[in-house]
């Protein structure tokens, strides 16, 4: 307004379930005019930290989960009828970082599997 020369910009940060580091962001003033007058450009740069800190330890860092769909496969029928086992492997949060895992099959104490019964992962 006029008579004034500061005005107060607040930014509120959304609180998300996203496993993050700081996020940056820019204030752009731009195409200012006083009167028909061009005034300059300006810009100021601001962060925003996970409510972990910068570098997140917990809260919104994920938990992997596994479940059954499908829990038992069958070999190949004498007509070429087979099961698949299925298994969905999930995060209970997204991850701005990428996402690594080892996922392994292995024996269970009772008539385990053999090597060669798991074609393929």
């Amino acid at each position: 307004p006029a008579g004034t020369t500061s005005a107060e910009l607040t930014i509120v940060a959304a609180d998300d379930n996203v496993y993050e580091g700081v996020e940056g962001f820019t204030v752009s003033v731009t195409d200012a005019q006083i009167n028909g007058q061009a005034l300059n450009d300006a810009s100021a740069d601001g962060s925003i930290a996970d409510e972990d800190g910068d570098v997140p330890q917990g809260g919104d860092i994920p938990t992997v989960s596994v479940t059954a769909v499908q829990p038992q496969a069958t070999e190949p029928a004498d007509d070429g009828s087979q099961t698949n086992a299925v298994f969905t492997i999930d995060l209970s949060n997204p991850s701005e970082y990428a996402t690594t895992m080892t996922v392994s099959v292995a024996p269970s104490a009772t008539d385990g599997i053999e090597q060669n019964d798991v074609q393929t992962l």
